[in-house]
C-alpha cells in the first residue's frame, strides 16, 4: 500500500488545538484462485479527510485529554470495475473522546475510550458487472477502548498500544 499523508494542527493555546487529516491512498490486493488465474484488485483515492479537536487539563499527576474527530466523507464509495475502487468510506462519523496519560518516572502510560456518535449513511455504487447498483447502510456506531505505553531509549521512544473495539 502507497500513502500520501499532509496533517496540519493548530495550536489555539497550551491546551486546546484543531487540526486536519488527508491521505490518498492505493492498496493492491492479489485473490489467487488455484483454478483460475490471479487477480489484483486496487482501491485508490482520497480516504475521508478527518477533523479534529484536541483539548488537555493537567489533572492530578497527569492530563485530563478529550476532544472530537469527524471524518466527513465528500464522495460515495464506487466500484467502477470487478478491480477498482476507490478509498472513500461514503459515509461521515463523528467520534467524541476521553482519555488520561500521565508520567510513570521516564514512561507515559494512558487509556482512550471513543465512540460513534453519529455515523451517517453510507453509499456504495457498484457499476462494475455493465450496470449500475446502490446500496445505503445506516449504523455501525464503534466504542472503542486503548491502552498505551511510550518509553524513550536514548534519542529514540518506543511505544505499543493496545486497542479493544465493537461495532454495533
Amino acid at each position: 500500500a502507497n500513502m500520501s499523508h499532509i496533517a496540519a494542527e493548530y495550536g489555539l493555546s497550551p491546551y486546546l488545538s484543531l487540526g486536519a487529516t488527508f491521505i490518498y491512498s492505493r492498496a493492491v490486493t492479489t485473490f489467487k484462485n488455484p483454478l483460475t488465474s490471479s487477480q489484483d484488485t486496487v482501491t485508490e483515492g482520497l480516504d475521508d479527510p478527518d477533523f479534529y479537536a484536541k483539548a488537555q487539563i493537567p489533572l492530578a499527576v497527569g492530563s485530563l485529554k478529550f476532544g472530537t474527530e469527524l471524518a466527513l466523507s465528500i464522495e460515495k464509495k464506487q466500484q467502477t470495475t470487478t478491480t477498482k475502487t476507490n478509498a472513500a468510506s461514503g459515509g461521515s462519523t463523528l467520534t467524541p473522546y476521553v482519555g488520561y496519560e500521565f508520567a510513570a518516572g521516564p514512561v507515559l502510560l494512558g487509556a482512550k475510550l471513543s465512540y460513534d456518535i453519529y455515523v451517517g449513511e453510507k453509499t456504495f455504487e457498484n457499476s462494475s458487472l455493465g450496470f449500475s447498483s446502490t446500496t445505503k447502510t445506516t449504523g455501525g456506531n464503534t466504542t472503542s477502548f486503548s491502552l498505551f505505553v511510550e518509553i524513550p531509549v536514548n534519542i529514540l521512544t518506543f511505544g505499543g498500544a493496545v486497542k479493544v473495539s465493537q461495532t454495533t
